[in-house]
């Protein structure tokens, strides 16, 4: 189902409601990346027309959106992996039919294509994504016009490059995950 709210979660309360402030768009197999201190980018994904290659930021200190198009990426698609270093760099990759991958500059705002950061695995969407938020960003599963995959990959922060990780890959083909990290190394 398509939307255009985000909920927002409050630590130390552990409530969750949604934010006052709304998408541009309306929006559905979107993903997010953030600095984890200023802002948050969020690809739009599926428009309900299409898909869409339109990003929104969120000013973390405001809780405001705006459409951002320094951060628009480099191929419309929805069904994106997000992962982030949590201080330079966010990167989107594949989507549905997709084998584009896009590296968000925090320090400016700007996406740009990069191709280092492409999974080995064929286009497909919403697999699993998550960080330790300093050295690595793992990516695994996907769902690809084929069926599930079990393929796990491995980014490293320092050189930008993506590369297959056999030890990533998940116990059996899947994808649609919710996932999480206690951030740590």
């Amino acid at each position: 189902m398509a939307h255009d709210t985000l909920e927002r979660m409050t630590y130390a309360t552990g409530v969750y409601a949604i934010n006052a402030d709304t998408l541009t768009g309306v929006a559905y197999k979107c993903s997010a990346v953030s600095d984890a201190v200023t802002y948050g980018y969020i690809p739009l994904g599926y428009s309900g027309s299409g898909n869409t290659d339109l990003s929104d930021r969120i000013t973390f200190a405001t809780s405001g959106i705006a459409a951002h198009t320094d951060a628009t990426i480099s191929e419309s698609k929805s069904g994106t992996v997000s992962i982030s270093d949590n201080a330079t760099y966010g990167y989107v990759t594949n989507g549905w039919t997709s084998s584009t991958a896009d590296r968000i500059t925090f320090s400016t705002g700007v996406a740009a294509s990069h191709t280092d950061a492409l999974p080995v695995a064929a286009a497909g969407e919403m697999g699993g994504g998550n960080s330790d938020g300093a050295t690595y960003g793992y990516m695994y599963g996907s769902s690809t016009a084929g069926g599930y995959l079990d393929d796990g990959a491995r980014l490293t922060f320092s050189t930008g490059v993506m590369a297959a990780h056999a030890d990533a890959d998940t116990a059996a083909p899947k994808a649609y995950m919710g996932c999480f990290s206690d951030g740590a190394v």
